[in-house]
């Protein structure tokens, strides 16, 4: 009985907590003119390229745009982070909590010192990788407590749109190998992947996210971004329009 109580606790807190960063942020960024974007998907989606088209598209509209990724230099160069990324032994990896307070940290810090500065200043700032994708991966490594995660993230804002390129398991990581380069994450092999894209589905079930085919090729992909980020554009433009009548 305690442990039934104490879920639905839990699950009422987390729920609470949201409602309350997402009106908080609402009512916090009304000083701003800038926008908030994220990319998620696996690695080998083709978040990267299709952030630089995206980006290049931007700035020839003329906004000026910050790219940037989470999580940052401070999370990747952790002896102990790399460590988990790498190894993922039993016995020789630190505790996945550990790995999600860390990661929460890291994107708080990011968030307060890089992204909402460079909103205040009527940038466009677009992040590889961001709330989702941190909820994600800790669901995927075996941290199964979704309440939890939510309340460790409940102090940075959810981006003003995001994009989800869903790319099956093993394209994904055929393009990982066709990059050449040396793998240095455990994590970086298909069995993880198909289990990351079911943890992905979950996490965005319910949420306002742009789902893009990412198994397409690149300039496919990217009008499909284009066309989604055009209509956001112009539906916020018209919302500002009609607030000044």
């Amino acid at each position: 009985m305690e442990s039934a109580l104490g879920h639905k606790t839990a699950s009422r807190t987390a729920a609470r907590y949201s409602e309350l960063t997402k009106s908080y942020y609402r009512v916090s960024r009304r000083i701003s003119e800038g926008l908030f974007i994220s990319v998620c998907g696996l690695d080998g989606a083709g978040k990267t390229t299709q952030i630089r088209l995206l980006s290049g598209y931007l700035e020839r509209k003329g906004y000026e745009v910050l790219v940037t990724k989470n999580p940052t230099d401070w999370f990747r160069t952790d002896p102990k982070m790399r460590s988990f990324l790498r190894e993922r032994k039993e016995g020789l990896s630190v505790p996945v909590e550990t790995v999600a307070l860390f990661a929460a940290a890291d994107r708080v810090a990011q968030y307060l010192n890089e992204i909402l500065p460079a909103l205040r200043t009527r940038k466009i700032v677009i992040t590889d990788r961001y709330l989702y994708t941190g909820m994600a991966i800790m669901l995927a490594r075996g941290l199964n407590d979704m309440e939890w995660l939510r309340i460790l993230n409940r102090h940075v804002p959810y981006p003003d749109i995001s994009f989800y390129i869903d790319t099956t398991p093993e394209a994904a990581m055929r393009r990982i190998i066709e990059r050449g380069t040396p793998r240095v994450k455990a994590e970086e092999n298909l069995a993880f992947l198909r289990t990351l894209r079911e943890c992905f589905l979950d996490v965005l079930a319910g949420e306002k996210v742009v789902r893009v085919d990412g198994n397409n090729d690149i300039d496919t992909v990217h009008m499909n971004i284009v066309r989604a980020m055009d209509s956001f554009l112009r539906g916020r433009l018209g919302r500002r329009n009609r607030k000044s009548i």
